[in-house]
């Protein structure tokens, strides 16, 4: 029985460290989009944008993108990073230039974001 126990127990340390060592976390800082183990080591910049969110794979991430316009107006648009390739894929056919806060779905196949084409906030997919 001990032999058992000392065998799942070694086999669950070993499959923790796995999984671990493979999920990251995105956040922004100073207006730029960054992933790091879930441990904080391995920080790498990914993309200059804000309002991260990792994908539930843990495969990409989406974010937003600012451009200034004028000195008093901005263009947000909503990004996709592929962390595999560190391909970005800006979502160009969203009808607004004023797209905010992306998240995914559960799933992972859609991201939900808010956007303002008309002066009212309106929640988009």
């Amino acid at each position: 029985m001990k032999r058992m126990s000392l065998l799942l127990f070694s086999l669950a340390i070993s499959a923790a460290s796995l999984f671990s060592d493979s999920r990251h976390i995105a956040f922004e800082r100073d207006q730029a989009v960054w992933t790091a183990n879930l441990d904080g080591t391995g920080e790498k910049k990914i993309a200059d944008g804000v309002f991260p969110a990792i994908s539930p794979d843990g495969t990409r991430v989406v974010f937003n993108t600012t451009e200034k316009t004028s000195d008093t107006t901005y263009a947000r648009h909503i990004a996709v990073v592929d962390l595999a390739t560190g391909k970005i894929n800006v979502l160009k056919d969203v009808p607004s230039d004023n797209s905010y806060y992306p998240s995914w779905t559960a799933d992972g196949k859609q991201i939900l974001f808010t956007t303002r084409p008309h002066e009212v906030w309106d929640l988009s997919w």
